[in-house]
C-alpha cells in the first residue's frame, strides 16, 4: 500500500530513479497497484528531460503489500515501483523494466501491458 511521503521507485526509462507520493488521487487513503498518484521526483538518471523535485502524476505497478487473485493466490514484491504517466494518462517512458501485474488489464492501462517486459 502507498499513502502519503512513500518512496516508490521509477522503473520506467524517462529519467526519473526515485520518487515520492504527494497523494493518492481518488477518494482513497492509500494505493494500491493500478491506482494513479501524484509524485515529486527525488532522484533523476543524468542527461533526462525529467528534472528533479518536479511533479509529475504516476501509476502504481508492483507493492510490497500482498495483492489477492480471483483464483485465491496472492502476489507481492520486494519494492514499490511505478512509472511515470502524462496529462492523458499515457506512459511517458517507452520501456518497463521489470514484471508489471495482469490487475492493470481490469483499470484499462492496455498501453503499460503492451510495452512492459513481463506480465504476472
Amino acid at each position: 500500500m502507498i499513502q502519503q511521503s512513500s518512496k516508490i521507485l521509477i522503473i520506467d526509462n524517462s529519467g526519473a530513479k526515485i520518487g515520492k507520493c504527494i497523494t493518492v488521487l481518488g477518494k482513497k487513503k492509500v494505493g494500491k497497484i493500478g491506482d494513479t498518484v501524484v509524485l515529486t521526483i527525488k532522484k533523476v538518471r543524468a542527461n533526462s528531460k525529467i528534472k528533479r523535485s518536479s511533479i509529475k502524476k504516476g501509476l502504481i505497478v508492483r507493492t510490497k503489500f500482498p495483492v489477492l487473485r480471483r483464483d485465491g493466490s496472492q502476489i507481492c514484491f520486494n519494492q514499490n515501483a511505478a512509472i511515470l504517466l502524462n496529462n492523458l494518462n499515457q506512459p511517458i517512458g517507452t520501456r518497463i523494466l521489470g514484471a508489471v501485474t495482469e490487475e492493470l488489464r481490469n483499470k484499462k492501462f492496455l498501453k503499460v501491458l503492451a510495452i512492459a517486459n513481463r506480465i504476472i
